[in-house]
């Protein structure tokens, strides 16, 4: 299904641009530190393939079935 642009331009919200965040640091329960900072597009893509792995969706309709039916 192709997508139209000029609709997709149109329901995209407006751009802001924003400063740089600065990185901050977090001293956790147990002492450590911990660094947070602003992620880069290639980041976000990286940490986005890592992460969707562990998001699979599982349809449990078979076994709802199973109970409903008697």
């Amino acid at each position: 299904m192709p997508v139209d642009m000029e609709l997709e331009a149109v329901l995209r919200p407006y751009q802001y641009s924003m400063p740089p965040y600065p990185p901050k640091t977090i001293t956790l329960a147990n002492g450590k530190v911990m660094v947070v900072r602003q992620a880069s597009r290639r980041m976000s893509r990286l940490s986005l393939n890592q992460s969707i792995p562990a998001f699979h969706r599982t349809d449990y309709y078979d076994v709802v079935s199973a109970r409903l039916v008697r």
